[in-house]
């Protein structure tokens, strides 16, 4: 499957595409990152294929996040019984902090009409 796009996208394209990006951004005020960019790629599948490949990145990007988060708060809550846990709590903030800067930095480039790959990402969906 093509990661990118040809064609100049429109702007509603990449608008859709900068909401599945930022959507990533929802857990701050209480809704899981991947639902945003999940409802994107469900509506725009088999329509636009630039915003469609721009909220599958996101979600990709979003359920590896969740599954590294679950990981590492699993982690910190074993380990704390014998205080090493408590190492890994500034890991977890690194790992929320460059979930906000590579969503915003992903919204841009497909502001841009350009396309974005996040690191560290399974390609799940």
């Amino acid at each position: 499957m093509e990661s990118y796009v040809h064609d100049a996208p429109s702007s509603e394209s990449r608008r859709m595409a900068v909401i599945s990006h930022l959507g990533g951004l929802a857990p701050l005020v209480g809704v899981p990152g991947f639902v945003v960019p999940l409802v994107i790629w469900l509506m725009e599948r088999g329509k636009d294929r630039n915003a469609e490949q721009h909220a599958l990145e996101a979600l990709n990007f979003q359920i590896s996040m969740g599954i590294y988060t679950f990981g590492l708060i699993t982690l910190i809550v074993v380990l704390s019984a014998i205080v090493i846990g408590l190492l890994f709590i500034p890991v977890l903030v690194l790992l929320w902090l460059a979930r906000f800067v590579l969503c915003v930095v992903a919204a841009v480039r497909a502001n841009d009409g350009g396309f974005y790959r996040y690191p560290l990402t399974f390609r799940l969906v």
